[in-house]
């Protein structure tokens, strides 16, 4: 994550099995946001022969990150000229974004600088809230945003994304997917209907934007 509020820290430190079921093979992994490291840990112990650079601009949260992965390095995406130098004549073939864009100004023009450094079989991972949730339209009708430490309603969000938004994150020419959904019934957490309703709500596409909590998209080169 990537923002000028710190308070946060704790909530995005997950190992995140979503996004890691989305990876074949990653030798070299840049980690945008790493926060502590803990995803690129487990990505280290699942595979053995990758590599993984984590950037966040917590220089705290680095602290830990350099005894998880191989390389860490405080990075405020915000700044423009920061994430370009930084990367260089850098390559990846796995650029992971889990709970970032959304924190920034111009994440569209954070995921172009990203593409250009992926290497050709390369392919940024991308996870996102969904404002698209069904308890937005309750939260409009009643004229008031929740404020909360995370979740889709994280105050230290700048941007909102729908799934109609999301393409629009992909460069010209780029391949875009929706390759997973994270589904839950209540945006604080899980609920015993979860297991019984939401198998019932996803084959139902009105209904399955509405109970997506998050999305998990890939962009790749053609």
């Amino acid at each position: 994550m990537s923002s000028k509020k710190i308070k946060n820290v704790k909530a995005y430190t997950g190992t995140r099995p979503d996004v890691i079921k989305q990876l074949t093979n990653p030798k070299k992994v840049l980690d945008v946001g790493c926060n502590e490291g803990a995803l690129g840990e487990s990505i280290k112990t699942l595979f053995l022969e990758s590599h993984v650079t984590g950037i966040d601009y917590n220089s705290e949260a680095i602290k830990v990150a350099k005894t998880r992965v191989d390389k860490a390095y405080t990075i405020d995406l915000e700044n423009q000229k920061e994430l370009p130098h930084f990367l260089k004549d850098k390559k990846f073939d796995t650029i992971i974004c889990a709970d970032v864009l959304e924190h920034v100004r111009f994440p569209w023009k954070i995921v172009e600088e990203l593409y250009a450094h992926l290497s050709s079989n390369g392919k940024i991972i991308i996870s996102l809230p969904n404002f698209g949730f069904w308890e937005s339209f309750f939260h409009l009708l009643n004229q008031k945003l929740p404020m909360r430490d995370r979740g889709i309603y994280d105050d230290t969000h700048l941007r909102f994304f729908m799934r109609k938004n999301l393409p629009s994150l992909a460069p010209q020419n780029a391949i875009f997917k929706i390759v997973s959904r994270n589904y839950r019934l209540k945006e604080t957490g899980k609920t015993p209907l979860d297991k019984i309703l939401i198998p019932i709500f996803n084959k139902l596409p009105l209904f399955k934007d509405l109970i997506t909590f998050q999305f998990i998209i890939t962009i790749q080169k053609p």
